[in-house]
């Protein structure tokens, strides 16, 4: 029978039941006498009614309160002032405040981009939340389950890092008498019908993994078609790899990481009609949840089991029943001590080790030096969205806080401010960022904040050592540059276009296969330049990054000019200029570095932000007026005077001539005739998947061009002195995958927001196999060396330009850079201004829109269309006289070759390690692919552009 325990004086919503754990009192979110969410809490009784939350605050709400085991509640309050994101700061984010009932006394804990919610003690006495971030990953896919201590310090993920599923996990709630299951709802996020908190009943062990990893293999290079629902399941996992251990209904099944948007609408409710939300765990078998069994039932309360089992407890007509729980009392967890330190102002994070974990894995010890440090600052109620960030730049603006010096071990111990979220990016020699975070960590005041390592498993630990950075006291962060701002481009970039660039470049913009940027003011200079950088984006894939993955030597605008530009190099610039180019490529490539809002409600945001901050947070910083002091040095500094470069000498003809080069084709297939005899023509390397290979002559060239990069010249005449056999095709991921199932080449980078999937498909099986090292593309050689007694490995530069050309001196084996590659090559072709995705309903898979023409972005040549706008399936295009395919564009491959000075071969330089990548890719415009186009990269990074061929070599 139910029973009435409490009814507000007029008809409001009442909600977030929590029941203390002696069962005499209990919690509750209401309406105030101003309409404003209030926490209220009432005797087991239903009597002694107080509001516990603050009053006093009309422009607040407090809810969705739960009660420490230490007697003092936490609770979500809008009273951070941020907006929410994805709807342009139009509605509040809510944050997790720590109550004192006895002192009354307010002070914040989490400081996210977006909603921090759900707040419930764990059996140990931590606290489990939920944290909504997106920052520049797919923001319908990226609600985590966090844990912190009562007192805010220990802020760790949980579960979902990283993880494509699920779309979300809400209502989580600790299993009695399990260290560390969990009973949620799955649900989903566009879903119609006022689903978005219900869903189906899922049990999850954290213990087991933190994701559900995403690995699909894919039958075809598309999705799908454009403009249709779209839910991807990605191969079926254990609960080992996983961390689901079932959904209810759903006993004896392996639990299914289906990414869909809409998930309870498009999915769940077409595998089985009921919904559930609210769950209780009696035990880890049986569970209090309200459910509506199906479309025409009401909702109700059940007690359903593991086994499928669902038993009506209660409902009622004109009603719907929901927050069951048992009204008794609840074990206690243990109270866990404060850590930290209200007088303080910072705290300390510690790295043991960061090449330890997963996100620097691979990098050589000694690589990172130091440690970029910086602080996002969050969009205002009533302005924000990623248009007003940049182009392709993030959500956030990025405040610069300073670097962080990192000891041989890989061991650091620095100060950052407490009650910030920060980020940390892992530095080079060369102040570029090895790894990106894309997240924060939040230090309270006092705190210790500790690492093992780089994104290293929470379950893992270092063995027992001192590290040095434990010798020294924590160390305050060294100045970038000045003191700690906001980054914009027009303070930091712009005068450094000023004094290097803009006296080429003040002249109107051009556009296409030639692109040339202007810089006669900041926003014309951003809108041209920022084509030239490679970034994460606004929703990069959810997947690790691998390391590297955005490094500045993957941007146009470095390898130009490393190089040199006109003259212009990085030499000349200064480390200062280089400090800043890499800084703005590492944070987004942002334009905008404040938000200025409006008035929102007639209240200043940005005052009123700054006045709760210092009442419930003690921070007393305004990057607002960071930014304006910034902006104000900007105008009353002195003209920059442009330092014209030297001039360069004009390239003169070398005169240089080889031994039969040029040839035409017929010349050329009549000297692979005659080496072909002795050579093989195909490798059978299993389960049906077969490698062709082409004969190349021996023969005499001239190596480089006269009309390319710096590095392209001067020429030689080189003579390759055996024939070898090459692969016809660079090395697909159905092949590579004999040697190494575990790799996956994943996605290419979608453009704007509302994803639904990863990115573009990289990894079918007749794609070429890319984000594979040099020393990955040498051991699959080792392989097959080993394993078919061939004598297996790359080639170095001479031949791979020699094999590229077939007899031709010309860029491209069809001609120079003017003519129609459409037939020839997969280069940056006019259907990659394609590249703008838009929101068109839940679940629904993304058309491509194109950019304005002007923006020259991403960088493309208009003038030709070839059969894929992005990486396409091997060998679908025409070959050159020798039978190869794809030399140039599809994916850029690697030599064995070191990166060394021209003429070729070129002395290898003390220190260098780099290696040599080479012909261009899909990304590629003509002007910057070629037979004789050089890439350097370090032999350990894995380029999303770059995969290999092989060939063979015979005595």
């Amino acid at each position: 029978d139910l029973k009435k325990l409490f009814r507000p004086e007029r008809d409001t919503l009442l909600r977030d039941v929590c029941l203390d754990f002696d069962g005499k009192r209990m919690l509750f979110s209401g309406l105030d006498r101003t309409n404003r969410w209030a926490v209220f809490q009432i005797a087991g009784d239903g009597g002694s009614l107080r509001q516990l939350s603050p009053s006093g605050y009309p422009d607040l709400d407090f809810f969705d309160a739960c009660y420490l085991p230490n007697g003092k509640i936490i609770l979500c309050s809008n009273a951070y002032y941020v907006g929410v994101p994805c709807l342009d700061g139009k509605y509040k984010v809510c944050s997790l405040y720590l109550l004192d009932p006895a002192t009354k006394r307010l002070r914040q804990l989490t400081f996210d981009q977006d909603h921090g919610n759900d707040p419930v003690v764990l059996n140990d006495g931590r606290v489990l939340y939920q944290r909504w971030e997106y920052s520049d990953i797919p923001h319908y896919f990226a609600r985590r389950r966090m844990t912190m201590n009562p007192d805010g310090t220990g802020q760790l993920a949980l579960y979902g890092s990283n993880s494509w599923f699920p779309t979300a996990f809400r209502f989580a709630r600790p299993v009695p008498g399990h260290p560390t299951m969990l009973a949620g709802i799955l649900s989903g996020h566009h879903c119609r019908g006022g689903y978005g908190d219900a869903g189906r009943l899922a049990l999850i062990d954290p213990a087991l993994a933190g994701a559900y990893p995403f690995r699909y293999r894919p039958a075809s290079k598309e999705w799908g078609e454009a403009g249709e629902p779209i839910a991807v399941t990605p191969e079926i996992l254990p609960a080992e790899k996983t961390g689901f251990l079932q959904l209810i209904p759903g006993y004896g099944k392996t639990v299914e990481g289906t990414v869909c948007d809409a998930a309870v609408t498009d999915l769940y409710l077409k595998q089985h009609p009921s919904l559930a939300t609210h769950p209780h765990p009696l035990s880890e078998k049986y569970f209090l949840v309200s459910m509506k069994p199906d479309a025409e039932s009401l909702w109700g309360i059940y007690l359903v089991d593991i086994f499928d089992n669902a038993t009506l407890i209660a409902e009622e007509e004109d009603a719907a029943l929901f927050e069951p729980q048992l009204f008794r009392p609840r074990p206690r967890p243990p109270v866990m001590p404060d850590r930290v330190n209200l007088t303080s102002k910072t705290a300390d994070v510690h790295v043991a080790d960061i090449y330890f974990g997963p996100g620097l894995q691979g990098v050589p010890r000694g690589t990172v030096k130091a440690i970029r440090v910086f602080a996002y600052h969050f969009c205002y109620l009533g302005k924000g969205g990623f248009n007003l960030i940049g182009s392709e730049s993030g959500w956030d603006v990025k405040r610069v806080l300073g670097t962080a010096r990192v000891e041989a071990d890989g061991s650091a111990c620095f100060q950052i401010p407490a009650n910030t979220p920060v980020s940390l990016q892992p530095l080079d020699a060369g102040g570029n960022a090895v790894q990106l975070m894309r997240s924060w960590l939040v230090g309270m005041p006092g705190e210790r904040v500790s690492c093992a390592g780089c994104h290293e498993d929470r379950r893992a630990s270092l063995p027992p050592q001192r590290s040095i950075a434990e010798t020294r006291h924590s160390e305050p962060l060294t100045p970038w540059l000045g003191p700690a701002r906001p980054f914009a481009f027009t303070h930091e970039v712009y005068p450094v276009l000023e004094r290097h660039c803009i006296g080429c470049h003040s002249d109107k913009p051009v556009a296409g296969p030639r692109g040339k940027p202007c810089f006669k003011e900041p926003k014309t200079a951003y809108d041209t330049l920022h084509p030239y950088v490679r970034r994460a984006g606004i929703e990069g894939d959810m997947a690790l990054l691998n390391p590297m993955e955005y490094h500045t030597s993957t941007s146009r605008l470095f390898q130009m000019l490393e190089k040199g530009h006109h003259g212009v190099t990085f030499a000349s610039m200064g480390g200062e200029a280089r400090e800043r180019l890499a800084c703005w490529i590492d944070l987004n490539a942002p334009f905008a570095g404040n938000w200025d809002p409006p008035e929102w409600k007639g209240i200043d945001p940005v005052a009123r932000r700054l006045d709760l901050a210092k009442q419930f947070a003690g921070a007393d910083v305004c990057p607002e007026a960071e930014h304006a002091a910034a902006a104000e040095a900007f105008r009353n500094r002195k003209p920059v005077e442009f330092v014209k470069p030297p001039p360069v000498a004009p390239i003169s003809p070398d005169g240089l001539q080889a031994v039969g080069f040029p040839m035409d084709t017929a010349a050329a297939r009549s000297l692979q005739t005659a080496c072909a005899g002795g050579l093989p023509d195909r490798i059978e390397l299993g389960s049906g998947v077969v490698m062709r290979l082409a004969a190349i002559p021996a023969g005499e060239f001239v190596m480089g061009s006269l009309d390319g990069a710096a590095d392209e010249r001067p020429r030689a005449v080189v003579r390759v002195k055996k024939p070898f056999a090459m692969a016809v095709t660079e090395v697909t991921n159905g092949q590579y995958a004999q040697f190494d199932p575990e790799h996956d080449t994943r996605y290419i980078d979608m453009h704007f927001m509302d994803h639904v999937v990863p990115g573009h498909i990289a990894n079918h099986p007749d794609q070429p196999v890319a984000r594979v090292s040099c020393e990955d593309a040498l051991a699959f050689c080792a392989w097959l060396s080993g394993k078919f007694g061939l004598r297996v490995t790359l080639p170095d530069e001479a031949q791979w330009e020699w094999a590229a050309r077939a007899g031709t001196d010309t860029r491209f084996f069809y001609g120079g850079e003017d003519a129609d590659f459409g037939r020839f090559a997969n280069l940056a072709d006019s259907d990659l201004r394609n590249y703008r995705m838009k929101w068109e309903g839940p679940s629904v898979l993304q058309n491509r829109f194109p950019y304005p023409p002007e923006m020259n972005f991403p960088l493309h040549d208009p003038r030709f269309k070839d059969n894929w706008f992005v990486v396409d399936y091997a060998g679908q295009t025409e070959a050159n006289a020798w039978g190869l395919k794809d030399m140039v564009g599809n994916v850029s491959e690697w030599t064995r070759s070191v990166y060394a000075a021209y003429p070729y071969p070129g002395a290898e330089p003390e220190g260098e390690t780099r290696k040599v990548a080479r012909g261009g890719s899909w990304a590629d415009r003509p002007v910057d692919a070629g037979a004789s186009v050089r890439r350097a990269y370090q032999p350990w990074q894995k380029v999303f552009d770059v995969g290999f061929r092989v060939i063979v070599e015979v005595e």
